[in-house]
């Protein structure tokens, strides 16, 4: 049997087969398009460390892609094939531009089709709430200055662009919706903008536009390279405190942020409480359209029902029995004012320094309160060491004369000891613990 990539053995194996999504994704993988590294058009306005690794051809970590995308590939591939079906049959102009690679300023493109001056791009979308925001708002930025950069590249080859179209299919309900304007010089000049500060800015320079939970994220080719260097078991993002090592301006932007958001609720609970004076239900769905306004307020009132949770612990008690339970795990940040211990929390650097008061215990309880780089060191009798001292980055803190690894050890959290020079024992990474 002939085996490409995919597998050979499913007449002897069934828990071989792949499944429909993965076959999906097989397939997507061994496209052309799919094994293009180099920036195009479609990267435009997207995440731009993601395009900084492409600009500067690092290798993907794995193939890009996701089940949704592979599904708008063929809707691509099927209106590739009717729209060729027509100009095969002159019902479209024989000179019509049907996925053809067009360039311009370096970088490659392909649009679905131009026609007299016409040029359209097809999108597929998610679902008919993205569709309804994108006709109330307009096409995003990134799709603004992908088909407007394909028109420029047409008109520098003498093929006139008067009209740029978007037209978007939903793929959970089929709804459709075309847009179109007037080609835009301008917004070709901000994606060229752009596309220069990704090729003058330093890689380790350029923005992370996603959260590393997000769906861009976790389909990208360079999630590994992106957020390598964070804390060990910690969020990806403390890959950030990690280069810049500044907490004192992240904890302040934290509570900025904080502060933004206690005003924006009490701003809509407001808003929401005033307008509370036209809703027309009390059940169900309503919805009021104000003059002047365009959007539709829509009021959704909603009946909850709440399990019981003291009834069913006595049930379960009577029958001599602990109800079952899931277990999960959150993290809380507070911003709190200094306790009165005499400990000198953190510096301008937000580092721990150590006083000549201070004991074992105290700092201990520092480390696990707030989590700081450590800034000083403890010796061996678990006396404090007065003033301020640096912890070797080799991974012991040094008084003096002294190195004591085990300290060091707790201090750091997490880290694993391995054997070291003249008998000490070393801690693999440095005691960076935020």
């Amino acid at each position: 049997m002939a085996c490409g990539w995919v597998v050979c053995s499913v007449a002897t194996s069934s828990t071989s087969i792949p499944s429909t999504a993965e076959l999906l994704l097989r397939a997507d993988w061994e496209r052309p398009r799919s094994k293009q590294t180099a920036l195009g058009m479609s990267d435009l306005g997207g995440c731009r460390r993601r395009a900084g690794y492409q600009y500067n051809g690092y290798p993907p970590e794995k193939p890009s892609g996701s089940v949704q995308a592979v599904i708008g590939t063929s809707v691509h591939d099927t209106a590739d094939t009717a729209l060729r079906m027509m100009r095969d049959r002159g019902l479209l102009p024989a000179n019509s531009v049907i996925n053809e690679e067009v360039r311009f300023g370096g970088l490659i493109g392909h649009p679905d089709l131009y026609v007299d001056g016409v040029l359209r791009d097809i999108k597929t979308i998610g679902y008919d709430a993205q569709l309804a925001n994108y006709k109330l708002k307009g096409p995003p930025r990134r799709h603004l200055w992908q088909v407007m950069t394909y028109a420029a590249a047409l008109i520098v080859t003498e093929r006139p662009v008067h009209t740029v179209q978007l037209d978007y299919l939903v793929r959970d309900s089929g709804n459709s919706w075309l847009w179109e304007a007037p080609f835009d010089y301008m917004a070709v000049r901000e994606a060229m903008v752009w596309l220069d500060l990704i090729r003058q800015t330093p890689l380790e320079y350029l923005a992370r536009d996603f959260a590393p939970d997000s769906a861009q994220c976790r389909h990208c080719p360079f999630f590994g390279a992106c957020w390598d260097g964070h804390v060990l078991d910690r969020d990806e993002r403390s890959a950030i405190l990690v280069e810049d090592q500044d907490a004192v301006g992240w904890a302040k932007r934290l509570e900025d942020a904080r502060a933004r958001l206690k005003s924006a609720k009490e701003d809509e609970a407001l808003a929401k409480g005033v307008l509370d004076a036209l809703r027309p239900n009390d059940t169900g769905k309503g919805e009021v359209k104000l003059d002047g306004y365009e959007k539709v307020l829509r009021w959704t009132v909603s009946e909850r029902k709440n399990l019981d949770a003291e009834a069913v612990r006595a049930d379960y008690a009577r029958g001599g029995s602990n109800p079952p339970v899931t277990t999960g795990s959150s993290v809380k940040l507070e911003l709190l004012a200094p306790r009165d211990d005499g400990l000198q929390h953190l510096d301008e650097g937000g580092r721990a320094v150590l006083g000549a008061d201070e004991d074992v215990a105290a700092l201990r309880q520092l480390v696990l309160d707030v989590g700081v780089e450590l800034d000083g060191a403890v010796d061996r009798v678990g006396a404090a060491v007065p003033g301020e001292f640096r912890g070797e980055q080799h991974g012991c803190v040094r008084a003096g004369d002294q190195v004591d690894c085990e300290a060091y050890q707790f201090l750091t959290g997490r880290e694993r000891l391995v054997p070291g020079a003249a008998g000490e024992r070393r801690v693999q990474r440095h005691a960076f613990i935020i």
